[in-house]
């Protein structure tokens, strides 16, 4: 029985390319041309594809870049659209969209949300400058957002700025809450609300102030309102002085609104409340609520 035997393809003829012994030099000068000829077009093609290959390589990169770029400029401008640009903090369409992501991923929870309103701005703005009401403002949003990253490694906490002077707080109830009482606050609850307010009214008072004691190092009041001035930010510099009233309401749902106008409410009481004190405590000295 004979094996079968593997097909072994034919070694290729290299007979054209060597030059025959009997070759005249004219022969051989043409052999040479021609064999140089088509080494030219081998490395002719080869420079070719590898163009096209360098070619489609920058445009690789080109288009990664423009990619790279476009991400970039979208999510700047999606922080634009949902961002304070004077304070950094959420914009009212930034607390809006925060607030109902919150909903959508704990649709069941309850959340409390603190509305502030910034006490003295018209009086800042009128007596110092527009330009350090607007400082005013950040370090008042700085106090606010202290607040907010040192409560408790939660993302779903978080603050802004709704408008001119007013600010918000929010973020879910981390204490025991009977819905059922829900418009009957257990006074524990009360009292861990309160310790919240109590803390942001401190964070802004001391971010406040050391604002504040900068501007009075660096810039003396000058002309006419220099005693105005002085007279206005040493009353800031009071430690009894109320940079913020403050109110808060715990909800759930998606009704952010309404949550919103009740700690408004609230807010409006505190404020009041505030200024009541501060006339029954100091009746001849004027206070900048």
């Amino acid at each position: 029985m004979t094996s079968k035997q593997e097909f072994q393809p034919p070694p290729p003829d290299l007979s054209s390319r060597i030059p025959k012994e009997d070759q005249t030099p004219e022969q051989l000068a043409i052999h040479g041309d021609v064999q140089f000829k088509k080494a030219q077009r081998v490395i002719g093609a080869a420079a070719f594809w590898m163009t096209i290959a360098q070619s489609r390589d920058r445009e690789n990169k080109q288009l990664t870049q423009e990619n790279e770029q476009l991400t970039q400029d979208n999510g700047q401008l999606t922080y634009e659209m949902t961002h304070c640009g004077l304070t950094g903090l959420l914009s009212r369409d930034g607390v809006f969209e925060m607030l109902e992501k919150n909903y959508q991923n704990n649709a069941n929870g309850f959340r409390h949300l603190s509305f502030v309103d910034a006490n003295g701005l018209k009086e800042v703005n009128d007596t110092v400058s527009h330009s350090f009401g607007d400082d005013y403002l950040k370090a008042i949003a700085k106090g606010i957002s202290a607040v907010v990253r040192t409560s408790r490694d939660n993302s779903n906490d978080g603050c802004g700025r709704l408008s001119g002077d007013e600010f918000v707080l929010f973020g879910e109830v981390d204490y025991e809450f009977n819905p059922d009482n829900q418009n009957q606050i257990p006074p524990k609850v009360a009292e861990v609300i309160a310790r919240r307010e109590d803390e942001v009214r401190e964070s802004v008072r001391v971010h406040t102030q050391a604002f504040i004691q900068s501007h009075l190092k660096e810039h003396k009041p000058k002309g006419e309102s220099e005693d105005e001035i002085r007279k206005l930010l040493n009353t800031m510099l009071d430690d009894s002085f109320q940079f913020i009233a403050i109110g808060t309401e715990i909800y759930n749902g998606n009704d952010h609104q309404c949550a919103i106008d009740a700690a408004d409410h609230k807010m409006y009481k505190d404020k009041h409340r505030t200024q009541a004190s501060q006339k029954h405590d100091n009746p001849g000295k004027l206070r900048k609520n």
